[in-house]
């Protein structure tokens, strides 16, 4: 994962399908996978 996103960054969004190979999640980290925390 980390790997394509490395791959698609800068990228526009109609360019990410052909570069990974396939259509992946609509957001590259969804809400219910993200934590939050104050430093």
């Amino acid at each position: 994962a980390r790997g394509d996103a490395t791959r698609i960054i800068g990228k526009k969004s109609g360019e990410i399908a052909a570069i990974l190979g396939h259509a992946g999640r609509s957001e590259l980290v969804h809400r219910d996978d993200m934590v939050l925390s104050r430093a």
